[in-house]
């Protein structure tokens, strides 16, 4: 049996919030510079309430912000690449499927046809759009290879059709199919678990 809407999005939920306590755990020793951030993005906000800068120049540096920090950031955005992959990837194919919320829903991703569960490979093409795992492996190399205009364009144009893509998804998986864009992608289905 198909699952439903509520059960997948039951067990996402139950996945994003373990996923987030991992990597929260495993960052409390590297270096935090959020409020440091916030008191730039103010200070340059109250130069632009006050006209001591343009629309442009907000921009301009609001961006640099963005970009610097996230340079100096690069090894929290490592730990939240490798944690999310290693979590709905790896961990899902090795346990056939299913990640802790999924076996606590009692739900599987299996191919469409065999009902067994899926190669590592479809695994990860299924998790590319939907996990933002595409717009992680956009972050680290583009910071790390890629000019601040070149990687601001990159991230926002992956980060623009991940939300497309989500929003089909949801659109889809509410209809009678029951199945996401990357559902429909991979030749994957959720299932409702069979008792016994």
């Amino acid at each position: 049996m198909t699952a439903t809407f509520l059960d997948r999005l039951t067990a996402y939920a139950i996945d994003i919030l373990i996923v987030g306590l991992i990597i929260s755990l495993i960052c409390i020793p590297l270096p935090n510079r959020s409020s440091e951030v916030s008191d730039e993005i103010n200070e340059l906000a109250n130069k632009y309430a006050t006209n001591e800068i343009n629309e442009t120049t907000l921009m301009d540096e609001y961006e640099e912000i963005l970009y610097s920090n996230q340079k100096k950031e690069f090894p929290r955005l490592v730990v939240d690449f490798v944690i999310t992959f290693a979590y709905f990837v790896v961990f899902q194919y090795l346990n056939k499927g299913k990640t802790i919320g999924k076996s606590l829903m009692k739900l599987q991703v299996v191919d469409n046809e065999t009902d067994k569960p899926i190669s590592i490979l479809r695994g990860f093409i299924r998790s590319l759009f939907v996990l933002g795992i595409l717009s992680s492996i956009t972050r680290v190399i583009g910071i790390k290879f890629l000019p601040r205009e070149l990687y601001s364009v990159a991230y926002s144009f992956i980060t623009l059709g991940e939300y497309v893509f989500i929003i089909s998804s949801l659109l889809l998986i509410l209809s009678k199919q029951g199945k996401g864009l990357h559902d429909i992608i991979t030749g994957t289905k959720v299932i409702k678990e069979r008792r016994g």
